[in-house]
């Protein structure tokens, strides 16, 4: 049943980009874009979305060093290449591929798993702050800057409210060392449902939830600074359309960057695998309202997309030279 709701996701989000392509200027009208913009675009545009992979790695292992794992830059960008290619077909473009990744960085380093998927855990609440912290400006200037309905000034303002709210709790659960991910699993052990394993499951849960607050107080100097270095990741989202649309001759307003951080973060964290369709309906929708041109639109996401199959396809490989495909597999399933 998993498959067959994946699949379908997957197809109506394919049809979903194949139809915005072609109510916004069609592959002719972008084909013509990237004709004018030359190669020079295409490859700005690679380096800055490099960064949404580059710095996540530095803040990761600055992390794991502060742990005391001496770990190599080159390891872990491995990890976040394969991670990558497993988040880009799973139901959010920003989750997935953590079980590849915790079990890839543990064997080259010879570390219990839990204290591998500590430093992950705590480094996805990094990107997800840096997220969150340049969404919570780049709102405050659309709503500024941009007149938008009424309804839809409260549908961002209410989204962004609950992640911001549901993400502050979890992280302050963490900080108090509540030990909310062992407490779960013991709610679900009292329902009946395997108590020997569970509770197994439940004391190497906590021993990992310890490292996590560890790292959030104990080692806070080491958490600021990563997630400084996180930012520049996020940085690189919001000024993605500005540096290709600049080649095309048009520069994008603070105005128009926001609105369009916003709409396709919240786009990216719905249901689907990758985002794929509602990132571009999202980004179409609202680009057009302030101007942007159809064909430029079109061929900006078509750029975007190949740019995410092209660092899948580099991950895909690092996955088949390792010989870690069996892990892969394992975590689809």
């Amino acid at each position: 049943m998993k498959n067959i709701l994946f699949t379908l996701s997957l197809l109506a989000g394919v049809a979903l980009f194949a139809y915005v392509i072609s109510q916004f200027g069609g592959l002719a009208g972008a084909r013509q874009t990237l004709s004018q913009t030359g190669w020079i675009a295409l490859l700005a545009y690679f380096a800055n979305a490099s960064l949404m992979l580059i710095a996540p790695t530095a803040a990761w292992m600055i992390l794991m060093r502060g742990e005391g794992l001496q770990v190599s830059y080159w390891t872990l960008l491995k990890a976040n290449l394969m991670g990558g290619t497993l988040n880009l077909i799973t139901p959010s473009l920003y989750l997935g591929g953590e079980p590849l990744k915790m079990a890839y960085v543990a064997r080259v380093l010879e570390q219990p798993q839990r204290r591998i998927l500590a430093t992950i855990i705590v480094a996805k609440f990094q990107e997800g702050g840096a997220l969150l912290l340049v969404m919570i400006g780049a709102l405050g200037v659309a709503l500024w800057q941009l007149e938008l309905p009424a309804h839809q000034e409260a549908w961002l303002i209410g989204s962004l409210a609950t992640v911001v709210i549901l993400f502050g709790l979890t992280v302050y659960a963490f900080i108090r060392n509540w030990h909310p991910l062992a407490k779960l699993i013991g709610a679900v052990a009292r329902l009946g449902v395997s108590r020997r394993r569970m509770a197994r499951l439940r004391s190497k849960t906590r021993k990992m939830e310890n490292l996590i607050h560890d790292t959030f107080t104990k080692r806070w100097k080491v958490f600021a600074v990563a997630q400084v270095i996180v930012l520049f990741s996020a940085g690189s989202i919001l000024m993605r359309a500005w540096v290709f649309f600049a080649f095309t001759g048009l520069l994008l307003g603070g105005d128009s960057l926001c609105g369009l951080y916003v709409i396709t973060n919240v786009a990216n964290s719905l249901p689907m695998p990758g985002g794929v369709g509602v990132f571009e309906g999202g980004m179409a929708l609202f680009g057009t309202s302030v101007g942007l041109p159809e064909s430029g639109l079109a061929a900006f996401l078509i750029v975007n997309r190949t740019t995410e199959v092209l660092l899948a396809l580099i991950g895909l490989y690092v996955m088949i030279h390792l010989g870690v495909h069996s892990m892969t597999r394992s975590n689809i399933r």
